[in-house]
């Protein structure tokens, strides 16, 4: 059959020595472009520190949904160890209800200093449990709580408003090593390629697997996303530049940088080698200039990025 490639936005804040108020704008300006130009999503990255727009993007979710139309909007991801799980789906069932079916949660299993955690919630230290493990609990205290029958059955609670909108929810990792998390929550998974010991690789045999078994068990099929990072450029020199500075740098050197050839061959190639139809992209440019001039390249890859071949 004819299965489209489609290409996703992610955005952590960085915007270079730019002001907040600018950069704030900055990302309104560059998610109403997205939306204009048919990108299925917009997530954006919860970090915290300096040199961002924003710490934990939740209160621009319903800003930015309601100025768009189409496109969908989430976080990528929610912290989830360093926040009761009740309050977060409160949040995102009430966000879902006002913009119906385009609300995306990404659960993250990351680690933040503690002076932050500590004003956050609690630690893992103050509950007997390794990070890990902490986030894999809340993380089914979430899920349970989404559940209208295990919700009251478990806590005793309705989560208003009582109705059956809820976000699509997306296990973030570096790895396919999430299966059995995402088969006990029914959640779909997103892999990161561009993080330090980050790995796409999988058996596609075993990845379809996975999909059957998750299928038996939540009569619906997962959906599979990798995430990539990169600079569209058509300059060689810069090219090399680009690749040197990245190549031991905070993002590894899975980083995707080239010309829209280059971009299509790495979807091509996880798309071959897994089967995978959905991507996401983090550009890591600074300039609004080349990062709405990458957005149009990108639309026209989206567009034209279709593949003759059967979903697994």
């Amino acid at each position: 059959m004819d299965q489209k490639l489609s290409v996703g936005i992610l955005d952590f804040g960085y915007r270079g020595k730019m002001q907040a108020g600018k950069l704030l704008q900055d990302c309104i300006d560059y998610v109403l472009q997205a939306d204009n130009l048919g990108f299925p999503h917009y997530w954006m990255g919860e970090h915290h520190g300096a040199g961002k727009g924003w710490s934990s993007p939740e209160m621009l979710l319903p800003v930015l949904a309601g100025m768009t139309n189409n496109i969908h909007i989430g976080i990528a991801g929610i912290l989830l160890r360093h926040y009761r799980p009740y309050q977060v789906a409160l949040n995102y069932k009430l966000l879902s209800t006002l913009f119906p079916g385009r609300i995306d949660l990404g659960l993250a299993n990351g680690a933040i200093e503690e002076a932050t955690a500590v004003r956050l919630g609690f630690l893992p230290a103050q509950v007997g449990l390794t990070g890990s493990q902490l986030f894999q609990q809340l993380t089914t205290e979430l899920m349970d709580c989404f559940d209208r029958n295990k919700n009251q059955e478990k806590f005793g609670l309705t989560l208003a408003p009582d109705n059956d909108n809820r976000p699509a929810v997306w296990r973030l990792s570096r790895s396919f090593s999430s299966f059995d998390e995402c088969l006990a929550g029914g959640l779909n998974l997103c892999v990161s390629t561009f993080h330090k010991e980050a790995s796409a690789d999988c058996p596609k045999e075993k990845l379809l697997a996975f999909k059957e078994q998750f299928y038996s068990m939540h009569h619906r099929y997962p959906r599979i996303n990798i995430a990539m990072a990169g600079i569209y450029t058509r300059n060689k020199q810069t090219v090399k530049q680009l690749e040197n500075v990245y190549k031991n740098g905070a993002v590894s050197n899975f980083a995707v940088i080239g010309d829209m050839d280059v971009f299509r061959e790495k979807l091509l190639h996880y798309h071959e080698l897994l089967g995978v139809s959905e991507f996401t992209f983090l550009d890591l440019a600074s300039s609004p200039r080349e990062r709405f001039k990458t957005l149009e390249q990108l639309a026209e890859l989206n567009v034209m990025a279709s593949v003759n071949t059967s979903s697994i």
